[in-house]
């Protein structure tokens, strides 16, 4: 039997590299979506909530350290520059009384604060979390190896992103 010969070139990965690269992005996507459906699936499966990833994001930054965090720390933590994605998931949690406005205000900003119950929506998905994903991620003995590797390919990310914006006239 012939053996089933694939190609992998197209627009975006016509030398080796590029296919690499390519392979490696196109994981990347698969990673980043299963995260998602996992966040998104979790929190419906304990709170029977349809958050959606990028609110749950949120929710679990403001309740970090039970600290007010203002939308600009959020969207900083979370390394976003969308504010008004931001804004609207702050308006979403607030109106699901998950956060509250804090009677604080951090550099004249308002701050938010998590509620008793978005509290209780946090305790629950964190035991899920633990038992399930954390319980998964043990098994992976090569983690720290993969957390200093996603480290320096995100700072490749970030310094190309820099070049193109920089030096817009690339041709």
């Amino acid at each position: 039997m012939d053996k089933l010969t694939l190609s992998k070139n197209w627009h975006l990965a016509e030398t080796e590299e590029e296919v690499k690269a390519t392979e490696f992005e196109f994981l990347l996507w698969r990673l980043y979506h299963g995260f998602v459906r996992w966040q998104e699936d979790c929190e419906n499966a304990v709170n029977s909530s349809d958050l959606s990833a990028g609110e749950l994001a949120v929710l679990h930054i403001i309740g970090m350290k039970q600290r007010p965090k203002t939308i600009y720390e959020i969207a900083q933590l979370l390394y976003r520059t969308d504010f008004p994605n931001v804004q609207y998931s702050i308006k979403k949690l607030l109106k699901l009384e998950l956060i509250e406005k804090s009677k604080k205000t951090v550099r004249k900003s308002a701050a938010y604060q998590v509620t008793d119950l978005g509290l209780k929506d946090i305790e629950a998905y964190t035991i899920a979390r633990r038992k399930i994903l954390i319980e998964l991620f043990s098994q992976e003995t090569e983690l720290e190896g993969i957390i200093d590797k996603m480290l320096k390919l995100s700072q490749v990310y970030e310094e190309a992103s820099r070049i193109v914006v920089s030096y817009q006239d690339i041709s």
